[in-house]
């Protein structure tokens, strides 16, 4: 039995798709120069929206989540008859509690106190939506029937502008963009293991982790305690496994995110027709950018209203943080930092939901590293759970996506002990680490 919590997204890992994206964009470009920086910036942007990696070959599904909500759990899920559990929010104190060295505080909170849901913006697009269609063969039908979730069109509906290049324009081939959050595809993705493994899937949510069970004699964590959100004076509940993975997230990187918003109409007819938006950083010269994607349709009489709800992100660096006490005072350091574009769409949205900031960046690899073969046999931390990094690229899902991955091939290579493989996993994945915190002003 392994207890694996969950934490990646469903994507191919066999077709790159930055590189179909790039033949794709110049092929009509006469001067492929000109792009190139576009391009390399595009990569940036592209790894914050394009979270779809799927080890088809990896024994589990790995997936990567930036809520302090419930995580989700598997039981014996697909022939290896691994046991996935679910762990909800922070892990805190749990280096402190396997007491293996002296280290500063973890942080207990992911800086979203008393926010119920952070929207994620998801792309399923090209081999991509492939994949998943082939292992959810009615699924986009169901998003679409019954969570008013819709396709739009990368290439028609979309305005991606990096560095002042118009991106998506350049398409020779359309791609699909699912426009929902994640906690709806959440839901709609379990309902659908739940049909497809009947009594070999459990779950288990609204759950908040409260520590590790340790076995120092030796060196091994054996569960995790957990209690019930709906009785928070109840008695501890345990759940054990041979193996954990722990992805929960909880310093997990996101930029400003507006969480619900209705878009009305600006009297632009170009402009209304755009249902994503996206237009990046562009150092020095800019240092602010803003994101707008649609999450679902919505059923209004209001002939102004776009009917749909969106995500709105305003992102910055430099620390040229918008104010994010109210909309009105966004709206107006808006004016002087945002294109008249984003102006424009900011101004004729109803905001459903607060703002919700968010600015952290922690490394504890360093940490893992020290203790070498001193930390626990049977016990990783992937992505976010060894390692944040600040919001402004959204490095953080590629970071985890990365994990994943590794820690996929590690198990495919089937030759490895059980009891070596963290210690294996923590050597490469301290290699992807420090490639993203050399390739990112992580300040």
């Amino acid at each position: 039995m392994v207890l694996i919590q969950i934490i990646v997204y469903i994507i191919s890992t066999e077709l790159n798709p930055i590189t179909t994206l790039y033949k794709q964009i110049t092929a009509n470009v006469k001067d492929k120069s000109q792009v190139q920086k576009a391009i390399e910036s595009f990569i940036i942007f592209i790894v914050q929206n394009i979270l779809l990696y799927l080890n088809t070959w990896a024994p589990f599904f790995i997936y990567y989540a930036t809520s302090s909500s419930f995580r989700t759990a598997i039981t014996r899920l697909f022939k290896n008859n691994y046991r996935i559990q679910p762990i909800n929010t922070t892990l805190h104190n749990h280096t402190m509690t396997i007491s293996h060295g002296n280290h500063a505080r973890y942080p207990t909170s992911i800086g979203r106190s008393g926010v119920s849901q952070i929207y994620q913006i998801h792309i399923l697009e090209g081999e991509g939506f492939n994949i998943l269609h082939e292992l959810f063969p009615y699924l986009k039908d169901k998003l679409v029937n019954e969570y008013d979730i819709r396709l739009y069109s990368l290439k028609n509906e979309a305005r991606i502008v990096v560095n002042g290049n118009l991106l998506n324009q350049n398409l020779t081939e359309d791609m699909g963009w699912l426009g929902i959050d994640r906690f709806t595809l959440e839901i709609a993705l379990r309902k659908e293991l739940c049909l497809k493994y009947g009594n070999q899937v459990e779950w288990i949510s609204n759950a908040r982790a409260i520590q590790l069970v340790v076995d120092q004699s030796v060196n091994a964590v054996q569960g995790v305690k957990y209690r019930l959100k709906q009785h928070v004076d109840s008695q501890l509940l345990d759940i054990y496994g041979d193996f954990i993975v722990d992805c929960t997230g909880r310093n997990t990187s996101s930029i400003k995110w507006l969480k619900e918003c209705e878009r009305f109409k600006t009297g632009n007819p170009s402009l209304d027709s755009i249902s994503i938006l996206g237009c990046n950083t562009n150092l020095p010269d800019n240092n602010t950018g803003c994101y707008i994607t649609p999450m679902r349709t919505i059923k209004t009489n209001d002939e102004n209203s776009l009917r749909n709800l969106s995500t709105i992100a305003v992102h910055c660096v430099n620390a040229e943080y918008p104010p994010n006490d109210s909309y009105e005072n966004l709206l107006e350091w808006a004016k002087e930092h945002l294109d008249s574009e984003c102006n424009s769409i900011l101004k004729s949205t109803k905001v459903c939901s607060p703002l919700v900031p968010y600015r952290r960046a922690i490394n504890d690899r360093k940490y893992v590293e020290l203790l070498g073969k001193k930390w626990p046999h049977n016990y990783i931390l992937l992505g976010d759970g060894v390692c944040a990094f600040n919001p402004q690229y959204a490095q953080g899902m590629t970071h985890a996506l990365w994990h994943a991955r590794e820690l996929g091939k590690i198990f495919d290579e089937h030759y490895h002990k059980l009891e070596d493989i963290s210690y294996i996993f923590n050597r490469r994945a301290s290699v992807i680490t420090e490639e993203l915190l050399a390739f990112f002003d992580n300040k």
